[in-house]
C-alpha cells in the first residue's frame, strides 16, 4: 500500500514538472512572439507612412505629367529660333550670298564642325555648331558682313574676331577705295536635337492633353532675337588705320604726283566706284518684284558686268598702271573681287529662277488649256510678252517663251473659233467614203477638205463629231 502511494506521489511530481516545463517553454514563445508583434507593428507603421507619402505623390503626377507636355511645347517653340539640318546644309551658301551682298572675300572657310556633328557623342540635345572663317574686306563691307547674320532669321552669334589691318598706303601711290583688311571670326549657332538625350518618358492621352493645356494656358514665345540695322557712313575714318603720313617717303616718290599718277589713281576710284554699283546691284537682283522686271534688270546687270569684264582686260592688257603697287592693288581689289563676283552670281543661278519661273507660267497655261481656260492663257502670254524685249541670250529661256508663245497662240485661236457662229443642222456620214461625208453649217454642204469663208477648214466628219481646223489649230465639235 505504502508503495503504490509512492508510486503516484511520483507519477504526481512528474506530471507536474512536465506541465511545468510546458507552461515555461509556451511562455518564452509568447514572449517571443511579442517582440516579433512589436517589430512587425512598427515595420507596419512604416510602410503606411511610406503609402502615404506615395499616394501624395502619384496624386501630383498629373500635374507634373502636364508640366511635362507644356515644358515640351514651350521648348520646341523656342528651338525654332535655332537652324534645323536644312539651315544648316545651307549655311554655306547663306555665308557665300552674304560675302557677294557686302563684297567681303572669303579666303577660307572651314564647316568641319558642322559636318562631323553627327560622330558626336555628347547627349546634350543644343549641339553646338562653330564655323571659321577667314575673310578679306574693308571696315564698312567687315561690318555689313556681320550686320546680315545679326539680322538673320536664325541664332547665329558672331563670336570671336581678329583683325589684321593692311594699311600699305604712301605719299604718291594711295589706293583707289578704301584700304582691305585681314578678317578671321567665328560663327556659332546651335541645333536643337531632341534624340540625343534619354528617351522621353511616354504619357498617355498625350496629344489630347497636350490641346486641353494649351486653352487653358496658351504658350506665347517672347523669345525674340534683336535686330541692328546697320548705317553705312562712307565718311567714317577706319579706326584700323593710321591717319599719318609715313615719313619714310624718300622725294623720289614725288615723280607718282605726275599727270600720269593723277589719272591712274582717277581711274581706280572709277572702276572701284563702277564695282560698287555692281556689288549693290547684284544685292538686289533677287530682290527685284514682277517677272518681267527682273528679266529686264538681270540683262541690264549682264550687260554692265560684261562691259566692265571687257575694261578690266583691256587695262590688263595695255599695262595701263604704272605703278607695281597700284598694279598690285587693282588686281586685289577691282579684278579678282570682280571674278569673285562674277561667278559667284552665276553659282547663285539667277537665270535658274528665270527659267523655273517660266516653266511654272508654262505648266499653268498647259492645265488653264486643258480646263478650257482660253482667256487665262491669252492674259498671262501678254503679261510674259515683255520678256521679248529684254533680249535674253539664253537659249532654255528662249526655248521656253516659244511654247508659251504656242501655246498662248492656240488658246488665241480657239478664242476666236468660238465666236464664229456655226449652226450645224445635219450631216451625211459615208462609212466606205468618208472622205464623202457631208455636214450642213449655216446651210452650206461641206465636205472634208473643204474650207469656210472664215478660213475654218472641215478636217473630218464621223458619227461623233466633225474636226475643224483653224489657224492650224485642230477643233473637234460633238455632234450628239
Amino acid at each position: 500500500m505504502l508503495n503504490a502511494v509512492k508510486n503516484v506521489k511520483k507519477k504526481a511530481w512528474i506530471v507536474i514538472g512536465v506541465a511545468s516545463a510546458l507552461v515555461l517553454s509556451c511562455a518564452g514563445v509568447v514572449w517571443v512572439d511579442y517582440g516579433h508583434v512589436g517589430e512587425e507593428e512598427k515595420r507596419i507603421a512604416d510602410l503606411e507612412v511610406q503609402i502615404s507619402k506615395a499616394d501624395r505623390r502619384i496624386a501630383k503626377i498629373p500635374s507634373i505629367e502636364d508640366h511635362v507636355l507644356r515644358g515640351r511645347v514651350v521648348v520646341k517653340e523656342y528651338a525654332k529660333i535655332l537652324p534645323n539640318d536644312k539651315d544648316i546644309n545651307q549655311l554655306v551658301k547663306r555665308i557665300t550670298e552674304f560675302s557677294v551682298a557686302s563684297g567681303v572675300e572669303i579666303e577660307e572657310l572651314n564647316d568641319s564642325d558642322a559636318r562631323n556633328r553627327g560622330r558626336r557623342k555628347s547627349k546634350d540635345p543644343f549641339q553646338k555648331i562653330r564655323y571659321k572663317l577667314k575673310l578679306r574686306g574693308a571696315l564698312d563691307e567687315i561690318l555689313d558682313f556681320m550686320n546680315r547674320f545679326e539680322n538673320y532669321e536664325r541664332f547665329v552669334k558672331v563670336g570671336q574676331v581678329k583683325i589684321t589691318s593692311e594699311d600699305a598706303r604712301t605719299i604718291g601711290d594711295a589706293p583707289a577705295g578704301p584700304i582691305k583688311h585681314k578678317v578671321e571670326l567665328d560663327l556659332e549657332t546651335y541645333v536643337y536635337e531632341p534624340g540625343r538625350s534619354s528617351e522621353p518618358v511616354e504619357i498617355k492621352n498625350a496629344d489630347r492633353r497636350t490641346i486641353d493645356i494649351l486653352e487653358r494656358e496658351p504658350v506665347t514665345n517672347d523669345l525674340e532675337l534683336d535686330h541692328y540695322e546697320l548705317v553705312v557712313k562712307t565718311d567714317r575714318r577706319d579706326p584700323f588705320i593710321d591717319p599719318r603720313r609715313d615719313a619714310s617717303i624718300g622725294a623720289g616718290e614725288e615723280a607718282l604726283a605726275n599727270a600720269q599718277a593723277e589719272a591712274q589713281a582717277k581711274k581706280m576710284n572709277e572702276l572701284a566706284a563702277t564695282l560698287a554699283e555692281i556689288k549693290k546691284a547684284v544685292d538686289e537682283e533677287s530682290k527685284i518684284d514682277g517677272f518681267v522686271p527682273r528679266v529686264e534688270f538681270a540683262r541690264r546687270l549682264s550687260q554692265k558686268m560684261a562691259e566692265f569684264a571687257a575694261e578690266i582686260e583691256e587695262l590688263q592688257a595695255g599695262n595701263f598702271f604704272s605703278s607695281a603697287k597700284t598694279r598690285d592693288r587693282f588686281v586685289t581689289e577691282i579684278a579678282d573681287p570682280f571674278e569673285l563676283l562674277y561667278r559667284a552670281r552665276k553659282s547663285l543661278g539667277r537665270g535658274v529662277l528665270v527659267r523655273q519661273e517660266l516653266e511654272n507660267q508654262l505648266e499653268n497655261m498647259r492645265r488653264a488649256f486643258t480646263e478650257g481656260r482660253f482667256e487665262d492663257i491669252v492674259a498671262a502670254a501678254e503679261t510674259i510678252g515683255g520678256t521679248k524685249a529684254a533680249n535674253v541670250d539664253d537659249p532654255e529661256i528662249a526655248e521656253i517663251l516659244s511654247e508659251i508663245e504656242s501655246v498662248s497662240g492656240r488658246a488665241q485661236a480657239r478664242i476666236e473659233f468660238s465666236q464664229i457662229p456655226l449652226a450645224i443642222t445635219g450631216y451625211v456620214y459615208m462609212p466606205r467614203y468618208p472622205v464623202r461625208s457631208v455636214v450642213i453649217i449655216n446651210d452650206q454642204a461641206y465636205s472634208p477638205g473643204e474650207v469656210l469663208d472664215d478660213g475654218i477648214v472641215v478636217r473630218s466628219i464621223d458619227p461623233s463629231r466633225v474636226v475643224f481646223v483653224y489657224k492650224t489649230e485642230k477643233i473637234e465639235h460633238l455632234l450628239n
